[in-house]
C-alpha cells in the first residue's frame, strides 16, 4: 500500500496552523462514527486500506467519518504522479476497492473526521502480457496482477477477459495489496482513458548507484538521474534508494520503452517506513513472510511494514483469539505504533478472514428484472436475497418489509466484479447526525432534514461507531456492552428487547470483543452519561 507521506504533512500543518482546533463539528457520544481503538491511539492516527463500502468511508471493515463542510472538510487527492498529485477529486469521487490512505485526529483535535484523504492506485500502466505459466490474471508494466471472485471491474471492463483483450493497448489503473513475491492481488481493475503517464509501485530489488542508474521493481526497469537538466524528482529530496525500500515511481507515457520494459522515471517517492517513527498506524493487507516458521510468531510483513507481534499487551481478534490464527495470506488489520526502525511494534490485530462489504444510506435506483439496486454510486446485485417485487422498478419486499427508491438501508455482503453482492438488506432509520459527518447530504433522501429521524421517545437517533470492547454480559436482551471509539472514548450500549440487528444473521452473540460495529441509538432514557439505547445495531462484515 502506499505510504503518502504528503497526506501526513498535510495533515501536520493543519494540526499546527490550529485549523483543527477551529473546524469543531461532532464529538461527544453523539458523534458520527468511529474507527476500533483498542487503546487509545496518539493525537494523529494515520490508516491505509482498501474501501469496502461506505457509510461514510468503509476501509477495511472500519467506518471512518468525513467532513463534508466547513475549514476541516475532508480533501481529497488521488496520486499517480508524486510530484503532482491531482487534488481535484472529491469524496464523492471514491470507489469500492481503491486503495486510500488518511490521517485522523483524535477528538481534542476535531471530532476525529477523516481530513486529507489519499488515493493511491499500486499501478497505472499499459497492459503487456498474461502471467508466465499462471492464468488468473494479466501483467501490467512488469508487474504481475492477479484477480479474484472479490476483484471489482470498471470503466467498460465486467470480466478479465474483458482485460486481457487489451494487451498492448489498455491502459488500467489497478488497487491491490502485495503478495510475498510482489505480485498484486487486485481489488479493483479499472480502463482508463488517455493518460499523461505511467505509474507502478513496488519493491526495489537491488540498490542502484546514488546519482543515477537503474533498479527493477519486479519485471519493471526503472532508470533515474539527479543531475542534468531535468533531473529525475526524488521525494522526498534528501532520500536514498535502496533494496527493499518500497517506491512509487512516474514517468510520461513517451518515457516508457516497451522493447525493454523500461521507465525512465521522472519522479520517484521512497516511501520510508523510518520516517514514520513515533507515529499511530492502522494497516490494513495479508500477511507474509510468518517468523518464525513454526512456534510463536514474532513477525511478519505487512504491504511494505514489518510487523513485530512480540508486544506483552499484544490484543488479537480471531477465531481463537492468537497468533496461530495467522498464516501465510491471511488479511489482517494491524493497529501500532511505528518503532525508530521503521518497524511497526503491533498493538491490536484484527483477522479478517472474509472479504465483507457494507453500504449505508437512500436507496437511488432499483431494476427488478436485473435484480439491482443502487445506492452510494455502488451496484448491489441482489440475486441472493430473497423478494418480492411490489412495483416494477421501484418497490420491492425483504421479508415483509417494503424497501423503495429513497429508503434508508444497510446492505452487507461482498465486493463482486460490478460491486457488491448482498448477503442482507435492513431497512434502517436516517440518523439525525448526517451532516456533517458520516453520511454526506449529497446521499439524503429528497426533502430530508437533519434531525426529522426521530426515535423512542421522540428523541433524535444517532450514530455511534467503534470496537465492542467489553462484551454484552447477558445472552439475552436486555443486555449492555462497551464501545470504544477511535478517541478511546467509551460508550454503553443498551440492547433492548426493540433493538433490530443487521445483517439478518446478526443477533447479540454476534456482539463479540473485538467485533466492529455501528450503532443507531438515542440517548438512554434515563439519562445517564455516556450510555445509549440502541435501535439499530450494525455488526460490520
Amino acid at each position: 500500500m502506499n505510504k503518502l507521506s504528503w497526506a501526513r504533512a498535510s495533515l501536520a500543518a493543519i494540526v499546527t496552523s490550529g485549523l483543527l482546533l477551529a473546524c469543531g463539528g461532532g464529538g461527544g457520544s453523539g458523534s458520527s462514527s468511529n474507527p476500533p481503538t483498542a487503546t487509545a491511539p496518539a493525537a494523529v492516527t494515520n490508516v491505509a486500506g482498501t474501501v469496502t463500502g461506505f457509510a461514510s468511508v468503509v476501509v477495511d471493515g472500519i467506518e471512518y467519518a468525513e467532513a463534508s463542510s466547513g475549514s476541516g472538510a475532508t480533501t481529497v487527492a488521488k496520486e499517480v504522479d508524486p510530484s503532482n498529485p491531482n487534488t481535484s477529486t472529491t469524496v464523492a469521487d471514491l470507489q469500492l476497492g481503491q486503495n486510500v490512505e488518511f490521517a485522523v485526529a483524535a477528538k481534542t483535535l476535531g471530532a476525529g473526521y477523516i481530513r486529507p484523504l489519499v488515493v493511491g492506485p499500486v499501478a497505472s500502466a499499459v497492459i503487456t502480457a498474461l502471467p508466465a505459466g499462471a492464468t488468473g490474471g494479466f501483467v501490467a508494466l512488469g508487474q504481475t496482477i492477479y484477480v479474484s471472485a472479490t476483484t471489482t471491474y470498471a470503466g467498460g471492463y465486467l470480466a478479465l477477459a474483458d482485460v486481457t483483450a487489451g494487451i498492448g493497448t489498455d491502459v488500467v489503473e489497478v488497487h491491490g495489496t502485495f503478495n510475498a513475491d510482489g505480485s498484486i492481488s487486485a481489488t479493483r481493475v479499472e480502463k482508463e482513458g488517455a493518460t499523461a503517464g505511467y505509474a507502478v509501485v513496488g519493491k526495489v530489488a537491488a540498490t542502484p548507484a546514488p546519482a543515477s542508474g537503474t533498479f527493477a521493481i519486479n519485471g519493471l526497469s526503472v532508470t533515474y538521474t539527479t543531475s542534468g537538466a531535468t533531473p529525475t524528482k526524488l521525494l522526498p529530496t534528501s532520500a536514498s534508494i535502496s533494496a527493499g525500500e518500497t517506491v512509487t515511481v512516474f514517468a510520461p507515457v513517451a518515457d516508457y520503452t516497451a522493447a525493454s520494459t523500461t521507465l525512465a522515471a521522472t519522479a520517484i517517492r521512497v516511501h520510508g517506513t523510518q520516517a514514520l517513527a513515533g507515529q499511530t498506524i492502522i494497516e490494513g493487507g495479508r500477511a507474509h513472510n510468518l517468523a518464525p516458521a513454526t512456534g510463536t510468531l514474532a513477525s511478519f510483513t505487512l504491504e511494505e511494514f514489518t510487523v513485530d507481534t512480540t508486544s506483552s499487551a499484544l490484543k488479537v481478534f480471531s477465531a481463537n483469539n492468537a497468533l496461530s490464527d495467522i498464516v501465510d495470506g491471511t488479511r489482517v488489520l494491524v493497529q501500532g505504533t511505528v518503532s525508530s526502525s521503521g518497524t511497526l511494534v503491533a498493538s491490536t490485530i484484527w483477522v479478517k478472514n472474509t472479504a465483507g462489504a457494507l453500504l449505508v444510506g437512500p436507496v437511488k435506483a432499483i431494476d427488478t428484472t436485473a435484480k439491482t439496486l443502487t445506492l452510494r454510486h455502488s451496484t448491489v446485485d441482489l440475486s441472493k436475497i430473497a423478494f418480492t417485487v411490489v412495483t416494477p422498478n421501484a418497490s420491492i419486499s425483504v421479508g415483509g418489509t417494503n424497501i423503495s427508491v429513497g429508503s434508508f438501508v444497510v446492505v452487507t455482503g461482498t465486493p463482486s466484479s460490478s460491486g457488491i453482492t448482498a448477503s442482507s438488506i435492513t431497512l434502517a432509520v436516517v440518523p439525525v447526525d448526517v451532516t456533517p459527518g458520516s453520511f454526506p447530504s449529497v446521499d439524503l433522501p429528497p426533502g430530508w432534514v437533519p434531525g426529522s429521524s426521530a426515535g423512542p421517545g421522540g428523541a433524535n437517533i444517532s450514530a455511534y461507531g467503534g470496537t465492542v470492547s467489553t462484551a454484552p454480559g447477558a445472552a439475552a436482551a436486555p443486555a449492555s456492552f462497551a464501545l470504544t471509539d477511535r478517541a478511546g472514548n467509551v460508550t454503553t450500549i443498551n440492547v433492548l428487547a426493540a433493538t433490530s440487528f443487521a445483517p439478518a444473521s446478526a443477533t447479540l452473540a454476534s456482539v463479540v470483543a473485538g467485533a466492529d460495529v455501528l450503532v443507531f441509538g438515542v440517548p438512554t432514557a434515563s439519562g445517564a452519561a455516556g450510555s445509549v439505547d440502541a435501535t439499530m445495531v450494525v455488526v460490520m462484515p
